[in-house]
């Protein structure tokens, strides 16, 4: 990423993510994702909850897709979701994020400069969506590359699980002036740890919810 400004506040970045999106992704985007998730990095951050930004449209990949190595990317074990207006969810997904944030210099990380790059948004793979059921809500999740476990975890790892994630993001999706759709799709951040990319094939079990996978080539 290039110097990013500094003395930028949470209300004037999230005004220039959306100026930023509208640059990298003129045809619109295809979700809405939370990120910083972990109560410990919001502390570490000076943070009290997660922040948000777009999934942009080229970015949805299918599940079974193959992406070429990129140094510096993450993967991150997720839940998706299509939400009505008051964020109760309407169905649910396995989910994949690649995501990409990569600094200048280390001094340039912070809460407003996250928000700025879109939280490092990359690439994303969602599964089959079904509907709602609230037996999903606490489904275990596992993560495996090549067939070793990398990531074990619940889908109530992130934000109190979709119930509760969902009224969350819509409620803060207002605020900071994002609109949607029934069809727009909702990624829960990160549940469990973050991994770094590596060749090979990643594939996330979620139970009775299905899975989805991906490969780096």
């Amino acid at each position: 990423l290039p110097v990013l400004p500094n003395g930028i506040d949470l209300a004037e970045a999230y005004e220039w993510q959306h100026q930023v999106t509208r640059v990298v992704s003129p045809e619109g985007i295809d979700g809405i994702k939370a990120g910083v998730t972990a109560e410990g990095v919001q502390k570490y951050l000076g943070l009290e909850h997660a922040l948000i930004a777009s999934l942009y449209k080229d970015s949805k990949r299918s599940s079974g897709d193959s992406f070429a190595y990129v140094e510096g990317r993450l993967i991150e074990s997720e839940v998706a979701l299509r939400l009505d207006a008051e964020g109760n969810p309407l169905s649910i997904a396995p989910a994949l994020e690649v995501v990409a944030v990569r600094f200048a210099s280390s001094d340039q990380m912070n809460a407003s400069n996250l928000v700025l790059c879109n939280l490092g948004a990359d690439l994303f793979v969602v599964g089959d969506f079904v509907p709602w059921d609230p037996a999903y809500s606490d489904l275990p999740i596992r993560l495996y590359h090549d067939e070793t476990l990398v990531n074990e975890t619940a889908i109530d790892a992130s934000l109190n699980g979709p119930k509760e994630g969902g009224k969350w993001i819509c409620s803060e999706a207002r605020l900071r002036g994002f609109n949607w759709t029934e069809d727009t799709v909702f990624m829960m951040g990160s549940c469990g740890k973050v991994a770094p990319v590596e060749r090979g094939r990643y594939r996330g079990d979620y139970g009775a919810l299905g899975q989805v996978e991906l490969e780096i080539t």
